[in-house]
């Protein structure tokens, strides 16, 4: 399995790349910044089976640079707010900073499989939020294309993925995700999905 290791700590990302590589086997690839001559030369050197993003805390330029993933990508964060900006950005998992190494090797192999992975220390208070949602009526309907969207948002497919399969822009694909979130009063893909489950729109 190929992957790449993003953190701006060169210590972090030497102890990510050793784990990986000694526990898990994988390939590995270090990038030290976003939007880095590193970032650009890996994606020449693609495919990749996946990112791990050693996040930190979210931030507005975090939010920009993960629009442009197209590959399934775990995020390691400080805080439960921090995980729920990188689930609403498209990430597949989010574990904390402080995690276990073979915790974090199993979530790569199953993110690009369309699997979410949330740590257990703050999905709970995750799913209390669509538990609560859950009980309320759907606010709008959705169009023919935002549904169109949802179903394959449960299949865990990226924006650049979903607008592939539809044949339309990635910039159009995301503005139907988007309206779906929106709809379901929702801040993150997964919180989406769950909900949508639950009102009976979706059968997983």
């Amino acid at each position: 399995m190929r992957v790449l290791v993003l953190s701006s700590d060169p210590l972090a990302r030497q102890a990510l790349r050793y784990a990986l590589e000694r526990e898990g086997g994988f390939v590995v690839q270090e990038i030290h910044a976003m939007r880095s001559r590193e970032w650009t030369d890996a994606r020449l050197q693609g495919p990749w089976d996946g990112l791990l993003w050693d996040l930190g805390t979210a931030s507005e330029a975090a939010a920009t640079f993960a629009e442009e993933i197209d590959i399934a990508w775990l995020a390691l964060v400080h805080t439960a707010e921090d995980a729920r900006e990188a689930l609403r950005w498209g990430a597949q998992g989010v574990l904390f900073r402080d995690g276990q190494g073979e915790r974090m090797i199993a979530t790569l192999r199953a993110i690009p499989h369309g699997l979410t992975v949330i740590d257990d220390r703050f999905a709970s208070d995750i799913l209390e939020e669509q538990s609560t949602r859950s009980t309320q009526e759907l606010p709008e309907s959705l169009t023919p294309r935002e549904e169109q969207a949802l179903d394959l948002l449960a299949q865990g497919l990226s924006n650049k993925e979903i607008a592939a399969r539809l044949q339309i822009s990635e910039h159009t694909a995301k503005f139907h995700v988007n309206a779906v979130l929106g709809k379901f009063n929702a801040r993150t893909r997964t919180e989406a999905v769950v909900y949508a489950a639950r009102m009976g729109l979706l059968h997983l």
